[in-house]
């Protein structure tokens, strides 16, 4: 995993839009590029974490945002109250768990969470997977408001919204994961792992009702920097919903 205070390159070179042909032709792209999800080994009847996870991105050092180079919490800070919450820090394990005992929380005491604020570096895409079904399931709203950022892993926890906004002075961007070089698979079982695991994250894409092409910026751009997308961008792949 990369340092959570490393300053990653912001990459604002346009990028082209036409989508993946063939889904062939999209996991052979990815080759050993892959995204932080827990996926399944070698036939086990559960899934085991390779060691891998989207790498971590900080603002560059351009960005005159003070908002924007604070200190990020090592895990998902749960703020807000009545209907609202907020989600900022980096995504780590155990964040799903927790914010699952917080959307509860809240329906127990007659305020069911509505609006879910994020501002985010990234970090573990497995915990950000679960963490969007899980507010698609409470049927939330999610927003990136002025001044917050939504890079790496978190564009995929703020899929998860019902209906999604980003402010236009909010940032989102996406790039690729990462496989640990400490990871102990062999590289045929990996390979297929890999292409397991994508085939789970287009599905997700697919359940959320965001482009799949939304991966070709991402696998274009290398973990240490982040490819911003534009407002029409967000339109494009249908990742804000207009609401």
């Amino acid at each position: 995993m990369t340092g959570r205070n490393t300053r990653t390159p912001i990459d604002k070179t346009p990028r082209r839009t036409a989508p993946f042909h063939t889904m062939n032709g999209l996991l052979a792209a990815l080759g050993f590029i892959v995204f932080g999800f827990e996926i399944d080994h070698g036939g086990a009847s559960h899934a085991q974490t390779l060691g891998l996870e989207a790498a971590n991105a900080t603002p560059h050092d351009d960005d005159a945002n003070p908002a924007l180079h604070a200190e990020m919490p090592p895990e998902l800070a749960i703020g807000g109250d009545g209907a609202q919450i907020t989600l900022r820090g980096h995504i780590a394990e155990g964040d799903a768990a927790r914010i699952a005992r917080k959307l509860s929380a809240r329906r127990a005491q007659g305020t069911p969470v509505r609006v879910v604020s994020m501002n985010s570096t990234g970090g573990s895409l497995h915990e950000a997977l679960v963490i969007g079904r899980m507010l698609r399931a409470a049927g939330v709203t999610t927003q990136l408001r002025a001044n917050a950022i939504c890079y790496s892993a978190c564009p995929y926890m703020f899929a998860g919204g019902q209906d999604r906004s980003v402010d236009v002075q909010g940032r989102l961007g996406v790039n690729q994961g990462y496989i640990n070089p400490a990871s102990p698979q062999d590289s045929a079982q990996t390979a297929a792992d890999v292409q397991n695991g994508t085939a789970r994250v287009m599905r997700y894409l697919a359940e959320m009702g965001v482009d799949v092409g939304i991966l070709e910026p991402a696998l274009e751009t290398p973990p240490n920097r982040i490819h911003l997308l534009s407002l029409p961008d967000l339109t494009r792949y249908h990742l804000t919903t207009g609401a």
